[in-house]
């Protein structure tokens, strides 16, 4: 036999390239297995809200719910709202601040950065924003989604604020969590948002006259006559529906409040705004649970958001809530 060295070392090369193919095959079944893995887990819908939303985290669980900081500026000082300042800080340093707290949208980087983020866990995002009203950030957000061409962005104005704005997010997330299309997500929200409803009573005017929101006029009677404003979100909008003298008057206020637009139906989940006002959060919590019928245990508190501390100041507590949905078991939006 004829000893062949170019021939073997051929053979070798061949058997090298051979293995070396296996295993870049082997790599790619992995790297396939985990990608499928991944989608597969992966939410279709992830849901987007601002920070005035302030959703509890005991409802936030794992639903696919990312928040966009909006931004509050404190003493010429802007910061991101729960990011860089936290409303336990803010709301410490509110009764003493010489200058009126702004707030503002966050800016286009800002928005694109989350939803890029948001993308990277769900081929759909649903934008839901506080009332374009009151705010840029639905404007922000729709200017934000055209530098996702081709994608699927649905930006929806809640028309709201605070847990009236975050029940339509919770609604939406657990559609999303549940494996709903994104029409069917998009068409949940709309659902929960025909049904969301807020209102709220101030300690004093002082913190509304600042904000612009009345004239120095009304300020001055109102303060002279110890007025407390109860005031709701109608047509996406802040408006004045009552004003009252003591605590107990404002709460018969917003129960009356709230027997008109619920027209007959019944509540579907609610919470409380709270502005470092316990004892008030505390009567009304009792008095919507013996009105109403709905168990205290659940009625959630909330601290509201830096939007209502910042208009309406310390003292100030209200329910966010939205009637029942048919088609629902006890009319809440979930999903087994």
């Amino acid at each position: 036999m004829v000893f062949e060295p170019d021939k073997l070392k051929y053979t070798m090369d061949q058997k090298f390239r051979f293995i070396c193919r296996i295993k870049e095959a082997h790599y790619i079944i992995l790297a396939c297995s985990f990608e499928f893995q991944r989608r597969k887990l992966m939410h279709k819908v992830a849901v987007i809200t601002d920070s005035t939303s302030r959703i509890p985290e005991k409802l936030k669980g794992d639903l696919p719910i990312f928040t966009l900081p909006l931004i509050v500026t404190v003493e010429g000082k802007p910061y991101r709202e729960g990011v860089e300042i936290s409303l336990d800080e803010f709301y410490r340093k509110l009764p003493t601040l010489r200058d009126f707290p702004t707030t503002s949208r966050p800016s286009p980087e800002d928005y694109i950065s989350l939803f890029q983020e948001a993308f990277e866990q769900a081929d759909s995002l649903v934008m839901i924003t506080i009332s374009s009203k009151i705010s840029a950030t639905y404007e922000g957000a729709v200017v934000a989604a055209r530098n996702f061409p081709g994608k699927q962005i649905e930006v929806i104005d809640s028309r709201q604020l605070a847990m009236a704005h975050g029940w339509q997010v919770v609604a939406a997330a657990r559609a999303a969590k549940a494996g709903l299309s994104f029409k069917e997500v998009v068409e949940i929200a709309h659902l929960v948002k025909e049904r969301s409803h807020v209102c709220f009573m101030a300690d004093t005017l002082d913190y509304l006259y600042k904000g612009g929101r009345i004239t120095g006029v009304s300020h001055l009677v109102g303060s002279l006559l110890k007025i407390k404003p109860v005031i709701a979100m109608e047509e996406g909008e802040l408006k004045l529906i009552g004003k009252v003298r003591s605590r107990r008057l404002g709460i018969e206020e917003m129960i009356s409040w709230m027997e008109r637009v619920l027209n007959g139906g019944n509540i579907a989940e609610l919470s409380l705004i709270n502005v470092l006002a316990p004892e008030l959060t505390q009567e009304l919590k009792e008095e919507i649970s013996s009105h109403f019928g709905l168990p205290k245990e659940e009625i959630l508190d909330d601290t509201a958001s830096v939007i209502i501390g910042a208009h309406c100041g310390p003292g100030t507590a209200g329910p966010n809530f939205y009637s029942a949905v048919p088609g629902f078991p006890g009319g809440i939006v979930k999903f087994t």
